[in-house]
């Protein structure tokens, strides 16, 4: 078989396998949310259909298996505090399956399209550290835009309360209002509150999961105001004043380190893509790389755009 062809193949059965798990995954969470429908439901307003309470035990038994047995691997919950604040839609032994069989499967590919395992190993390696980062990186996407959701939301609350509804009422009434992310957090706000807690400490929690300092300065004025009495809808507009002044300096410092931003993308991806490139077009010309001096350089080399990326990172994080 010509390499084109193996390579051919290697992308459909890779593929094949990462669409059976997918799949499977997704019959699972339906069956799921059908039952969270039916419990949802008032008693009696209407008949329960069949297929809603009947399923697959045995894929719901071994997607949780699988599920508990992969999350022994994250001990300290930071993945499952990641895929958490991403909202997606799996847990975290799922994300742990699907993120290793893509890894194997894009390792394999790139291994037969470069025609070097050490190739293929190294982008199985990579293809796992991104699959972990990537929930991260939804995740401060969410909170950036929970931040710039903030300011507008407090102003309506604050004029909800002055024309005479609660704090629980104006809340409420902007989960309805609000488009996500800030809609999907309130209605988790709004349930927790619905089973007995505290809604500033909801908020607060919120505010912790997401590390929003002005949500967490809101909670704080809340508290003081619930405690000590006076007018909570001024200070709320005094609120959404100060958050939308420091939005505007998160977009001005965002806009002027966006050149950074690219630079360090652009000089960690450059040297992948074109050593990928001369591997595939002339395999013999880097083999000198995957041997004895070669292969240390190699690894320095690695490590060297490594450390540059992070670097060029830190220069352009800034906090507002």
């Amino acid at each position: 078989m010509t390499p084109a062809g193996e390579a051919a193949a290697a992308l459909l059965v890779g593929g094949g396998a990462l669409l059976a798990v997918v799949g499977w995954l997704s019959r699972t969470q339906r069956h799921e949310r059908r039952l969270a429908d039916v419990l949802d439901l008032p008693w009696g307003e209407r008949d329960v259909p069949v297929a809603a309470l009947t399923g697959s035990p045995s894929v719901s038994s071994v997607t949780r298996r699988m599920g508990d047995s992969l999350s022994r691997l994250d001990r300290r919950g930071v993945l499952t505090a990641s895929i958490d604040r991403a909202h997606l839609p799996v847990r975290p032994g799922e994300y742990m399956a699907l993120a290793a069989v893509a890894a194997v499967v894009g390792g394999l590919l790139l291994g037969e399209l470069t025609a070097a395992p050490v190739v293929g190993l190294m982008g199985a390696v990579i293809g796992a550290l991104a699959a972990r980062r990537w929930p991260d990186i939804v995740a401060a996407r969410r909170r950036r835009q929970l931040q710039a959701q903030l300011p507008s939301a407090f102003a309506l609350v604050a004029s909800s309360i002055a024309s005479g509804h609660t704090f629980l009422r104006s809340v409420q009434m902007l989960r309805e209002e609000c488009r996500a992310p800030l809609s999907e957090e309130l209605d988790r706000v709004v349930a927790e509150t619905m089973l007995g807690e505290e809604l500033t400490d909801s908020l607060a929690r919120m505010a912790d999961r997401f590390d929003i300092p002005d949500l967490r300065w809101a909670v704080h004025a809340v508290r003081t105001q619930q405690t000590t009495g006076g007018r909570i809808a001024d200070v709320l507009h005094t609120l959404a004043e100060f958050m939308r002044s420091r939005e505007e300096v998160r977009r001005e410092v965002r806009v002027l380190t966006a050149e950074g931003r690219v630079s360090a993308y652009v000089l960690i991806a450059l040297p992948l893509l074109l050593g990928l490139t001369i591997q595939v077009i002339d395999p013999s010309y880097l083999r000198p790389f995957f041997s004895g001096a070669g292969l240390a350089v190699l690894i320095g080399c690695a490590l060297m755009l490594g450390a540059g990326f992070v670097v060029i990172r830190r220069m352009v994080d800034i906090k507002v």
